[in-house]
């Protein structure tokens, strides 16, 4: 089933340098626009969302700018340079980082209210399960009545997508996000190691969906159903509405080992079909700092 164009906007890709964005090159990374809200609603602030291993690399090959390039509506792509310390890390080491950002009306990009970030009430318990949980999320902060709605948490087997930078065809003039497809696979329980980041133990939620080097940093969307009970004096019926979820940050991917069986003692890296991903709310944890 096609996904919603708007989806396609909401990616934006991360570069070492201005150059390198102008140039589409093949070192860079993914990422994505978020924004706080007032208590009305309102949009206050502006970020860009990656992993923080992608600031990390930039730093340790001696960088100092961090290029985004961001799509406009008049077909181009726009460069956006950010001084590598503008870039805030998560204050417990996971790997997500923010830099505040600051849309023209020009940009053509599609952003998540922290509203609509996953949080640990919205996922099903994995370990137990005996009777089907819901979650409240908001979904109107224009009506007092209607702020508040009842949803069924997501969980093992719902599905997802994920939106990035597929680094051997990106895009030449404009960004053309790559969009792959999964499922969680496993929500959070026991952390995963990342040995790129001296083994930190990171908190993720793993989906089975293929991942390559590009599209770290890139935001994997949930669409939910809710279920709205609509009475008259005379009948009843239900209307199904759809609510995204921002589910999280995918930070990497586990790889296998496969043997060539002409060449004695050799490996081969082999995927292994399962993406990591960061939730959400550790970016609300950043902007809760910011």
């Amino acid at each position: 089933m096609p996904i919603p164009n708007s989806f396609l906007d909401s990616a934006i890709y991360i570069y070492p340098s201005e150059e390198a964005a102008r140039n589409g090159s093949g070192v860079g990374a993914s990422g994505f626009v978020v924004c706080t809200e007032d208590e009305a609603g309102n949009t206050k602030d502006y970020y860009a969302v990656t992993n923080a291993h992608v600031i990390e690399g930039i730093a340790r090959n001696a960088g100092q700018r961090v290029a985004l390039r961001v799509n406009r509506h008049d077909g181009s792509a726009e460069v956006v340079a950010t001084n590598i310390d503008e870039w805030t890390p998560h204050p417990s080491g996971d790997d997500v980082a923010i830099c505040k950002v600051s849309p023209t009306h020009e940009w053509k990009f599609t952003h998540f209210s922290e509203s609509t970030f996953l949080k640990p009430e919205y996922l099903h318990d994995q370990i137990s399960l005996d009777t089907p949980p819901k979650a409240v999320i908001p979904i109107s902060k224009t009506d007092d009545e209607e702020k508040w709605q009842e949803v069924h948490k997501i969980g093992v087997g719902d599905d997802v997508v994920v939106i990035g930078r597929y680094a051997q065809h990106p895009g030449r003039d404009r960004n053309i996000p790559a969009v792959r497809f999964g499922h969680i696979s496993m929500v959070p329980i026991d952390p995963v190691e990342q040995a790129d980041r001296n083994g930190f133990m990171q908190e993720s939620i793993l989906v089975e969906c293929q991942s390559i080097s590009g599209l770290s940093g890139s935001p994997v969307i949930s669409q939910t159903r809710l279920d709205h009970l609509e009475k008259t004096p005379t009948s009843s019926s239900t209307r199904y509405d759809q609510m995204v979820l921002l589910v999280g940050v995918d930070w990497g991917h586990f790889d296998l080992k496969g043997e060539i069986a002409e060449i004695p003692s050799s490996t081969v890296r082999v995927p292994s079909g399962m993406m990591c991903v960061v939730p959400a709310w550790k970016i609300s944890e950043i902007l809760a700092t910011a």
